[in-house]
């Protein structure tokens, strides 16, 4: 019984290695990301997204001001763009970039002879990793001690929430409204940028599947009347908890710090000491 749990306890302490070791690596994921929005935005405000396929990108010279690391970061996702390409011409593409250690913030403005179109807000990311998984471990207990993954994963949604909104943004950074912030972040980027590119046919499928669902759910009951809508709704709040959980962590770097090396090493050390706590816990396969 004492042999998982100590190579649970070394995983753990692998997991916390790796979170400050992969901190380079999720900032610069983060500055990528936040650099792609931003060149999104840009070429939807000037008028140059979607339109014929064959439009040769737009040749624009770089004008970086800040961290020289980000440098680098914004030219490869100015070139992966598809809409600007970095050679001689007339437009310059005028980057900000500030690295604040647990924050970062980017803005790019498309100028030409005078005139200049922005974004009305920088993108900002946290790269605040270790808050996460803080609150993931914090509900990885509590499902482990009451056997409860819902309660496991509440705890671990509302504790992120609350890094999310206590954790102070660093000096020279404007603070965010809860809900900008909430708007502003990976998940919902993704969501909003989904949902403005559906068409009409495609949200009436996707209106299809979710009350096809509904029916489905509606047709299991009926088949299991005797345990009522518990089951149901604790599988529901279940869903929506980790989905807070999944949109917080994200928010404060989680999901740039999952990809890096360090990251995937962290998240494997964390899986595998759950799972052997969990098996300690419950004496299966001892």
């Amino acid at each position: 019984m004492k042999r998982p749990r100590l190579i649970g306890a070394s995983a753990l302490l692998i997991t916390a290695a790796a979170l400050p070791l992969g901190h380079r690596s999720a900032a610069e994921r983060a500055a990528a990301t936040a650099a792609e929005v931003e060149l999104i935005e840009l070429a939807r405000l000037a008028g140059l997204e979607g339109g014929d396929d064959r439009r040769s990108p737009v040749p624009v010279r770089l004008d970086f001001e800040g961290d020289p690391w980000g440098e680098a970061v914004v030219a490869q996702a100015i070139g992966d763009s598809g809409v600007f390409e970095l050679r001689p011409g007339p437009h310059a593409l005028v980057a900000q970039f500030i690295d604040g250690g647990s924050a970062l913030a980017v803005q790019i403005a498309l100028e030409r002879r005078g005139w200049s179109i922005r974004a009305p807000q920088p993108t900002r990311r946290r790269v605040l990793p270790a808050g996460a998984a803080i609150a993931a471990a914090a509900g990885a207990a509590a499902w482990l001690r009451r056997r409860s993954a819902l309660l496991g994963w509440w705890i671990a949604a509302v504790g992120v929430q609350l890094i999310a909104a206590a954790w102070p943004w660093p000096l020279g950074f404007p603070r965010p409204s809860v809900d900008d912030d909430i708007l502003g972040g990976p998940v919902m980027t993704v969501l909003r940028s989904l949902a403005n590119d559906m068409r009409q046919f495609e949200v009436a499928i996707a209106a299809g599947v979710l009350a096809l669902c509904v029916v489905l759910i509606a047709f299991d009951h009926r088949r299991s009347r005797s345990q009522g809508f518990m089951p149901a709704i604790r599988g529901l709040l279940g869903v929506v908890g980790a989905i807070v959980f999944v949109e917080g962590a994200a928010r404060i770097g989680l999901a740039a710090w999952v990809p890096t090396v360090a990251g995937l090493i962290g998240s494997v050390a964390a899986a595998v000491a759950v799972a052997l706590f969990m098996r300690a816990r419950t004496g299966i396969g001892s």
